[in-house]
């Protein structure tokens, strides 16, 4: 992306990747028993949090030039870095700036309600053990892909 920026006469160029991931999981479980006259039952909940977070940045500053058709090898397929090729190359057009961000989020979980479905069809099973499960998940992913290029 720098290169295709300073090929295109950029004065000023700079690229954001930020990706910040979240994580909870609740899990309860019991599990009780009989057997030869002794009742036995065991309980755990464990709890689980985690953070992820990244940040990388990058920020140039060119003399500019007049624009010249940049090489693409990774990027030739992507329609938002060949508009702003056609654009800058247009004779006719003649733009300064542009920003681009592009935010991607993903979640996902499994609650309580769920959890204790499981728990019904496992009761179901006639086992001399009893067990129960109770879990909470979620799982948050958010990122962006920020780019600014001025001429």
């Amino acid at each position: 992306m720098q290169s295709v920026a300073q090929s295109l006469g950029a004065k000023h160029f700079k690229v954001s990747y930020k990706e910040q991931t979240e994580s909870y999981i609740n899990k309860k479980g019991v599990l009780k028993g009989k057997g030869n006259g002794v009742q036995a039952e065991a309980k755990q909940t464990v709890d689980t949090k985690s953070r992820y977070k990244m940040n990388i940045e990058s920020e140039m500053y060119f003399s500019g030039h007049q624009p010249f058709q940049p090489v693409l090898q990774y990027l030739n397929n992507d329609p938002a870095i060949n508009c702003l090729i056609s654009m800058r190359m247009a004779e006719e057009g003649d733009f300064q700036k542009q920003n681009l961000e592009i935010k991607l989020s993903d979640s996902s979980g499994l609650n309580k309600e769920l959890s204790t479905k499981i728990d019904d069809v496992l009761s179901k099973f006639k086992f001399k053990l009893e067990t129960s499960m109770s879990q909470q998940f979620k799982k948050e992913s958010n990122s962006s892909l920020i780019y600014e290029i001025e001429f």
